[in-house]
């Protein structure tokens, strides 16, 4: 698996992949981040017959979206993408629901509760 930086060439499988996951993001700021080469890609496969199966998208420090195509989840790919993140950043913050917790503690973000809401913002900083 290869992870770089997502092309603009490659924004509808970007969207597609982040649609697919029933993620509420503000298609604006995506491409934003996309432009400044701030939206990572999974890729499996050889040469011309790569495909991206998972998408981060990050803002300075804040994760915005992350998702994997459905048939490849449960393969370590969401991790791996976390991971190279965290390879390029001193810290990063996550906000998300209860339910995917245990995923973002898996990768060393530890999490708060918010305020008035059901939501948790989970914050990894480099040892």
């Amino acid at each position: 698996m290869e992870i770089r930086p997502a092309t603009m060439a490659e924004r509808p499988a970007v969207f597609n992949i982040l649609d697919g996951a029933l993620l509420a993001i503000e298609y604006e700021r995506v491409t934003t981040v996309l432009e400044q080469q701030q939206v990572y890609v999974a890729l499996v496969g050889r040469d011309a017959a790569q495909r991206i199966v998972g998408v981060i998208v990050v803002d300075d420090e804040e994760i915005l979206a992350i998702a994997v195509r459905r048939r490849r989840r449960g393969q370590g790919i969401g991790t791996a993408l976390v991971r190279d993140l965290q390879q390029r950043h001193e810290k990063l913050v996550a906000y998300f629901d209860e339910r995917v917790a245990p995923f973002w503690s898996a990768v060393d973000f530890t999490p708060h509760s918010l305020t008035g809401t059901d939501r948790l913002r989970g914050v990894w900083e480099r040892p």
